[in-house]
């Protein structure tokens, strides 16, 4: 994320600053120029995309600093903006996954540990990063660490090069904790975050929603705000409010430039004064339709009891989704190729690849094809799309569609290794086992030793009879990975499932050793006890 003004970047003159400048600046002198943020979809791949538009973060601030912060406490990064405008907090509402704070304490150094840096692994994921008070302009950061774990519900391990030199290790640590590491002290203290107490939550946006309706300032029936179909230009406006009057006449040459292809709506936020409402329109004659506010409305678009910011104009486009929100005079030509560019609304790949996401996410599995399909049908040269469709096959309970799907995938890239792996899950599902580790197999040669496709493996080698290979995956799985308690823990129970019972204690026993947390692993050891196996 990156809040942006760049008077500096574009080579421009400075000005002299007076006292006088000084006193009555409103802004910096470059104008105003859009926060970015920039997406990164595939992990460690270079490529990034700007996505602030799409997201609402592209705010026309004068931005000074960007900084995340865990304001609420949940364990993920919210963010922080602030401008010459003024303070903005971003709340993250994305799904909740496993996260871990570090919190530094040096002792042969300043307390504050200023440049350690803490290395974190989870399964065959590491990442670093280092104890720093600003990050970019004027902007000052936490000194804790914030780590992303995804899925690991636990930290394998947490290196800390410390800023005497000193290096140190910390194992097995809990996640969705906040962990305060003391140099020389080999015990991390472990504690769940504050939150935010829910009465003192902000209130959530407005819903911005054009399904409300609203009476006619020319007497006629209550109506809907938005037009079926078409794209919604909505106008509240005041007959006091001079900005508004200042702003009439662009509106008034917008609804006639874009007439074919939009709807103009004017909203009066006076709702007492109807003869002065009236009166304003009759002398202005605007070439568009006029309503009176009503509180619920009001509310629905500026929030329950918060003031109305006018003049305000909210861009919907033809599903009625809002596009952009100016709290300001706006000008035609500002307005006019928003409306514009939603003539060809798309399909965009970017777009049908992020709902089908979220779709999948949230288990909604029919809406997730539809979005894949629509991907695969826009880009039907491309591997991943197929792939994708075939996913959502695969969680349908489609084993056949989905295999067709990610033979697809792999006739247009040979060397899509996870294709090959859920080929052949999908096919050893399907009743063609001998297929499916033939799959399996070329997946794992081509994505090397992975301890997750060779689980896979186990799995299809036991359901296809072949437990001579189940075991040598899994013990392929263990030495890629062998810090992994939850390996051991699977390798230990295909042992004890062929009456292999002192090399399924052994893996037990160490399973346990590495991650003492594994409670299914100790019922399977006292199990062992209770009948006698292994002793």
């Amino acid at each position: 994320m990156v809040a942006d003004a760049r008077a500096l970047d574009r080579g421009e003159t400075p000005r002299n600053v007076t006292r006088e400048t000084n006193r009555t600046f409103r802004g910096s002198f470059s104008g105003y120029e859009r926060d970015c943020y920039f997406h990164n979809p595939d992990g460690v791949s270079p490529r990034f995309y700007p996505a602030a538009y799409v997201l609402g973060l592209d705010f026309d601030d004068d931005g000074r600093a960007a900084a995340p912060v865990d304001i609420d406490g949940d364990g993920d990064l919210d963010l922080v903006l602030a401008g010459l405008q003024g303070l903005r907090l971003v709340e993250n509402t994305s799904p909740t996954r496993h996260f871990a704070r570090l919190r530094l304490r040096a002792v042969k150094t300043p307390a504050v540990a200023l440049g350690a840096v803490a290395s974190v692994r989870t399964g065959d994921v590491t990442q670093r990063d280092f104890v720093k008070l600003t990050d970019g302009f004027q902007t000052q950061v936490p000194a804790d660490l914030s780590f992303g774990l995804g899925d690991a519900a636990r930290l394998d391990e947490v290196t800390v090069a410390w800023p005497s030199g000193a290096t140190e290790t910390w194992r097995d640590l809990p996640a969705d904790r906040l962990l305060e590491l003391v140099e020389g002290r080999p015990e991390a203290k472990a504690s769940a975050l504050e939150r935010w107490p829910e009465g003192t939550r902000p209130r959530r946006a407005p819903a911005f929603s054009l399904d409300a309706e609203a009476e006619r300032l020319d007497g006629g029936a209550r109506e809907r705000l938005a037009a079926p179909g078409r794209p919604t230009v909505l106008n509240f406006w005041s007959p006091a409010c001079a900005a508004c009057r200042a702003e009439a006449g662009e509106l008034a040459s917008l609804a006639v430039r874009c007439k074919a292809e939009a709807r103009v709506v004017g909203v009066s936020a006076e709702t007492k004064d109807v003869a002065a409402v009236r009166k304003a329109v009759e002398e202005g004659k605007p070439p568009y339709v006029q309503y009176l506010a009503s509180e619920a409305l009001l509310a629905s678009f500026f929030g329950d009891g918060g003031a109305v910011a006018l003049p305000a104009t909210f861009v919907f486009d033809a599903a009625g989704r809002l596009r952009r929100a100016f709290f300001r005079p706006i000008t035609e030509a500002e307005v006019a190729p928003i409306l514009a560019s939603m003539r060809d609304p798309g399909p965009y790949a970017a777009d049908l690849r992020t709902l089908g996401h979220s779709c999948l996410e949230h288990g909604e599995f029919e809406p997730a094809l539809g979005w894949f399909g629509k991907l695969r049908d826009l880009k039907p040269a491309d591997p991943v799309s197929h792939f994708l469709v075939g996913v959502v096959q695969d969680a349908l309970g489609r084993p056949e569609a989905a295999a067709a799907c990610y033979a697809a995938a792999i006739e247009r890239d040979p060397r899509y290794a996870d294709a090959r792996l859920n080929l052949g899950v999908v096919l050893v599902k399907g009743g063609r086992p001998k297929e499916g580790l033939a799959a399996l197999e070329a997946g794992i040669q081509l994505k090397g030793e992975d301890p997750e496709a060779l689980s896979a493996l186990v799995w299809a080698a036991m359901e296809a009879g072949d437990t001579a290979l189940a075991l040598s995956a899994a013990a392929r799985a263990v030495k890629a990975n062998p810090r992994s308690g939850v390996l051991l823990a699977k390798k230990g129970g295909l042992h004890r499932m062929l009456g292999q019972f002192g090399e399924a204690r052994k893996c037990f026993e160490e399973a346990l050793r590495l991650e003492p947390g594994l409670e299914e692993v100790r019922q399977e050891v006292r199990a062992m006890d209770e009948a006698g196996e292994g002793r």
